[in-house]
């Protein structure tokens, strides 16, 4: 059977949308919503509406409430923007640990001194 399948990704490209005084519809993702067709199992034909299903390894869907054959994304099965948190996040640390080190290094390397014997 065919249907329309909605998938929506993070609405903002910004964590913060607003944030620094800027304006939040600035940091809005156009490509935050993209339009699928796919074939489904037939017995999908039958849900009712607003029902929600589960898409073998993709996630879970609402069906539309007016339009048949037409479903939203609601949960993804895996949370990509949760993915690029804890990237920027160890990113920052390692940052840190470098700048660290290089302290470190700065105040245990020798300095050159010269030396003169009389």
């Amino acid at each position: 059977v065919d249907a329309t399948v909605h998938l929506y990704e993070r609405l903002f490209t910004d964590p913060h949308p607003g944030a620094d005084d800027t304006d939040p519809f600035d940091s809005l993702d156009p490509a935050s919503r993209e339009t699928v067709m796919a074939k489904v199992e037939p017995a999908l034909a039958e849900t009712p509406r607003g029902e929600v299903v589960q898409f073998e390894r993709l996630g879970y869907f609402a069906a539309d409430p007016v339009e048949p054959n037409t479903f939203h994304r609601t949960v993804g099965l895996r949370d990509e923007w949760a993915n690029i948190q804890k990237r920027q996040k160890n990113q920052a640390e390692q940052q840190a640990k470098q700048q660290a080190k290089q302290q470190a290094r700065n105040k245990t390397s020798p300095r050159s001194e010269t030396r003169t014997d009389q």
